[in-house]
């Protein structure tokens, strides 16, 4: 899974359970912008939604910590 470091931080937020309007406020962007960004990774990434979003993206982290060792 290759993402830019936007994604990569509204995907962090997502995992933290917050929602679009907290993750705006938090980065400095539009809500739209949000939910723009979001769109495109799930189409991206196969993803059906923001959990398994969010799912791929552990497992991502997890995989690369294992590999680093």
């Amino acid at each position: 899974m290759i993402i830019t470091k936007r994604q990569e931080e509204i995907i962090q937020l997502i995992s933290q359970g917050k929602e679009n309007k907290e993750i705006a406020k938090i980065l400095g962007i539009e809500n739209k912008t949000v939910e723009n960004i979001i769109c495109y990774t799930l189409r991206n990434t196969n993803s059906y939604n923001r959990t398994h979003l969010a799912c791929k993206y552990v497992e991502m982290k997890i995989k690369e910590k294992i590999l680093d060792n």
